[in-house]
């Protein structure tokens, strides 16, 4: 009778083995990446919100040395911003004056970038480069002086709107009441603003 050969241990995986843990490995990775997604929006906006608390900060600080918050550029003020800069075209106008969201939007991105230049001008330190929020944009700014017809319907009817578009990148509109206010094109869904909701 003929000696039987031992056969060679395999030391490798089969091709199910492998299926099966990259299976797993899919779905943990799966089950991890929303997640992760979720808590790096968290942090991207509690960091605009900081940075709003940081200007409204400074704002406060400006009202307590001027005596009012900064709006439309002053004559004063001219000197503080870039030269080249338009102070008859890039000036603001009540909100239910515009005849588009997009041009409102364009003002209130004017005015956020005025804003820094003001606040740089009293500050040059804290405020060396304009502030941007998360997603890279500037921060909108609406005075108060501007707002729509009726401000008692505004949030903070006395001060100022400061604001982030979000994560979406555009304004939502800002409900009242539980019913949306047109009046205030912005603040809504996902928008940061230095205002309750």
């Amino acid at each position: 009778m003929p000696i039987r050969q031992p056969r060679p241990l395999c030391l490798g995986f089969t091709l199910i083995e492998m299926l099966i843990v990259i299976t797993i490995i899919g779905i943990l990775a799966g089950l991890a990446f929303p997640a992760s997604i979720a808590v790096m929006n968290a942090m991207k906006k509690s960091r605009t919100k900081t940075t709003i608390d940081q200007i409204s900060a400074s704002l406060e600080q400006w009202r307590s040395t001027i005596g009012s918050f900064p709006d439309a550029i002053a004559p004063n003020q001219v000197s503080a911003l870039p030269s080249g800069w338009d102070t008859t075209t890039d000036t603001f106008k009540p909100c239910d004056n515009y005849t588009s969201q997009t041009d409102l939007e364009k003002h209130a991105e004017i005015q956020g970038r005025v804003l820094w230049y003001l606040l740089k001008a009293q500050n040059p330190e804290a405020w060396s480069k304009e502030p941007k929020d998360q997603y890279k944009q500037t921060f909108l700014y609406v005075p108060a002086r501007y707002y729509p017809s009726q401000p008692e319907r505004m949030p903070m009817p006395d001060a100022y709107h400061l604001w982030s578009r979000g994560a979406n990148l555009h304004n939502d509109e800002f409900e009242y009441d539980g019913q949306t206010n047109k009046e205030i094109p912005w603040g809504g869904n996902d928008d940061i603003v230095n205002f309750s909701k």
